[in-house]
């Protein structure tokens, strides 16, 4: 068990003072702050961790490539959304994930369907968050496209890892509503084992999969991540996708 001055210290390492206002060796605070001699309270070691865990990852700036799906998956209107489609529910759900994104972030934006496209560069977003709200804005899905969805997922990881940076969490976030239809493109099994082949332990890039309604497939997308990294949130009713999209970004945030 840490003692007071050892949990003080530990926490002044990160900035953080104690619960009581007192701080560690290395931190200083103004004279009426630093004045107090209150005993500090010691929790269990295992929550002090996981605390101190959870702020250095939710203070780390992030490098994200979203990926959103325009295929025709994406037309079908959602009835409990009032009558919105998949698409325009996906768009307002990353648009207000944007807003909340630090200007520390460095963000890029692709769109899929059977082929993929760039709309903006990965890139600071304290200098590109307009050309992200208008590219996300203008999105609609192409009513006879279908999804190459595992290229696509290949192709933004290997984006992802060329770009990649040692002071943020590095990632590909991707957004679809539904499966694999390309009949051209790479197989599952194909997709998996080039991503294993891919992966650099040492320079880690999470996938980040956020499925919009039952045609997703959550089975196959957790192949995906699990070969990488990352996790698979499948908003089976697309209206809830805006929680969904919360919780994975709290995930990539968090490395």
């Amino acid at each position: 068990m840490l003692s007071g001055a050892e949990f003080r210290n530990l926490l002044s390492t990160h900035q953080l003072r104690a619960n009581d206002g007192t701080v560690g060796t290395g931190m200083t605070l103004g004279p009426s702050a630093a004045s107090s001699s209150a005993v500090t309270p010691v929790p269990d070691p295992k929550v002090i961790n996981a605390a101190l865990q959870m702020w250095i990852e939710i203070t780390q700036p992030s490098r994200m490539l979203a990926v959103v799906d325009v295929s025709s998956a994406m037309k079908q209107t959602v009835p409990s959304a009032g009558g919105l489609s998949k698409e325009q529910i996906a768009v307002q759900a990353a648009l207000g994930g944007l807003d909340m994104f630090p200007e520390s972030w460095a963000v890029g934006l692709w769109s899929f369907s059977t082929g993929h496209q760039q709309l903006v560069p990965i890139g600071p977003l304290n200098a590109q968050r307009d050309q992200l709200r208008g590219a996300l804005g203008g999105l609609k899905p192409n009513p006879k496209g279908g999804s190459g969805l595992y290229d696509t997922v290949f192709a933004a990881y290997q984006t992802v890892q060329q770009g990649w940076d040692a002071s943020r969490g590095n990632s590909v976030v991707v957004i679809t509503g539904g499966r694999n239809n390309n009949p051209g493109g790479m197989s599952l099994e194909t997709l998996v084992s080039s991503l294993k082949k891919a992966e650099n332990k040492d320079q880690p890039v999470q996938i980040i999969i956020i499925g919009v309604g039952s045609e997703v497939n959550q089975g196959e997308m957790q192949k995906i991540v699990d070969a990488t990294g990352g996790a698979v949130f499948v908003a089976q009713d697309p209206s809830k996708i805006g929680d969904i999209f919360m919780k994975a970004l709290a995930l990539d945030d968090g490395r």
